[in-house]
């Protein structure tokens, strides 16, 4: 593990200034190691001129590496000639160290400085060179000048697929590697040399601000039906420009993704749209021909209407989102509110939740909505019956139990007088219970607590549906 700032004021000779920098300097270690596909080490000096330690340690992620060690591994100072340079004169070293089968392998060693100037720590990069890389190897180093927050604020990383750029500080190109070349069409032309620079049509404008500006830019273009995206890190050397580093990747792909599910989102919130409107129409035909039936019918057209109404209030709902779920809270919460407003006086709902937020796919947020409608609407119709003032008060409560979310619905009474030929209520149960256990995949409670009577629905979020 990397060193804590209990470690650097225990084992090294850092300050807490040192320390909080140091900690600072571990985030880019990765993205370094990334960068030039090298084993990078953080070395600092112990509390003697003997002794130093890694005190941080990245692995590239991707491809083969030959270490040098382990975080807290002890150094030897004793005829170091590569490490001890570094930590005790703050001069950048290069040599070789033998890998663990006595294999010469290059390691470069550049010094980190305090805000007096006086060296702390040691960067290392360990692993083969090939052509040109030492150009990239000492600009990856530069960028441990900028900002601890820059890795941060633009997401860092660097992939197999990336191409990589160095320029210098009069803008010409003095590295690039396979990938840029191909995203960039420069095929055709000749290898990097400190003179070759782009032409003005190929400038690049997260390049040019970055030199400019000299903070971290990015930015997307389209060159030939491809859409790019480069992320200009500017080279800072005692607080000026000496280049900038431009990761760029080709993001074609991954443009069109979004606009394909943009188009499904759109599509999706029509369909919704276009079933509310569809379902206030069965609402409408459904009061119309309540008012020409029997009062029997007329009632049982009324919990069907209602019923329907609830669907179409779901979609309403579903309409609104861009993706494919739905916050269980919203659902619940606009239910109770036109609940509330049809009992008016009949009834007081009250209503919790213990959660801001509670993402389910929408299936399951229609099935939850059927079963908040009918659990609060069973609640307020006992209630009405039952008489005065505490019956026409029901409790609704959502929230998170761990894994499982649970809905409950509470009001005075008991089970005992609920009458078997009370059809339409008994239907209601009966809706509720299939919700729960078939399209929920949870479970369904109906009993007496303390004087009230508690329907209550535990379920889990289903990833699959």
């Amino acid at each position: 593990m990397s060193f804590t700032t209990h470690d650097y004021l225990n084992r090294t000779n850092v300050g807490v200034v040192g320390a909080k920098m140091l900690r600072e300097t571990s985030p880019w270690l990765p993205f370094l190691a990334d960068l030039t596909h090298k084993e990078v080490l953080l070395f600092v000096r112990g509390q003697t001129e003997e002794t130093a330690f890694i005190a941080d340690r990245a692995l590239p992620s991707v491809g083969t590496y030959i270490s040098l060690g382990d975080e807290a591994d002890a150094i030897s100072l004793h005829n170091e000639h590569i490490i001890a340079p570094t930590l005790l004169r703050g001069v950048a070293t290069c040599g070789t160290k033998e890998a663990h089968l006595g294999i010469p392998v290059p390691l470069s060693v550049y010094p980190v400085f305090d805000s007096a100037g006086l060296p702390i720590a040691g960067v290392g990069l360990y692993g083969r060179l090939v052509a040109n890389e030492q150009v990239l190897i000492e600009a990856a180093v530069k960028l441990l000048a900028l900002s601890p927050g820059v890795i941060t604020a633009h997401r860092l990383h660097v992939m197999p697929q990336d191409g990589v750029i160095v320029y210098d500080r009069n803008g010409r190109m003095v590295y690039r590697n396979e990938v840029a070349a191909r995203l960039l069409h420069l095929l055709d032309r000749p290898a990097p040399r400190p003179r070759l620079r782009l032409d003005e049509g190929s400038d690049i404008i997260p390049v040019v601000r970055a030199r400019q500006e000299r903070v971290p830019v990015s930015q997307e273009w389209e060159s030939g039906g491809t859409v790019l995206e480069g992320t200009a890190l500017p080279l800072l050397d005692s607080g000026q420009v000496s280049g900038v580093l431009l990761i760029v990747r080709d993001i074609t792909l991954l443009r069109k993704k979004e606009i394909e599910l943009l188009h499904k989102d759109v599509v999706i919130q029509e369909v919704h749209h276009r079933v509310k409107n569809n379902l206030q129409t069965v609402a409408s035909l459904l009061r119309m021909q309540a008012r020409r039936s029997s009062p029997e019918v007329r009632e049982a057209l009324r919990e069907t209407e209602r019923r329907v109404a609830a669907i179409a209030a779901i979609h309403t709902i579903l309409a609104r989102e861009v993706n494919d779920t739905v916050n269980a809270v919203t659902v619940a919460d606009e239910l109770i509110v036109q609940m509330r407003h049809e009992w008016n006086r009949g009834a007081e709902i009250s209503w919790q939740c213990a959660a801001e937020e509670i993402p389910l796919p929408s299936t399951q947020a229609v099935s939850l909505g059927m079963i908040v409608h009918e659990l609060v609407q069973n609640a307020c119709e006992y209630g009405a019956q039952s008489g005065g003032p505490a019956g026409r008060r029901v409790r609704a409560c959502l929230r998170r139990e761990g894994g499982e979310i649970r809905f409950s619905v509470e009001n005075q009474g008991n089970l005992d007088t609920l009458h078997p030929d009370d059809g339409a209520r008994h239907l209601g149960l009966q809706i509720v219970k299939n919700l729960a256990e078939t399209n929920l995949g949870g479970r369904f409670t109906l009993q007496n607590v303390a004087g009230y009577v508690c329907a209550c629905v535990v379920f889990t979020i289903r990833e699959d549906v």
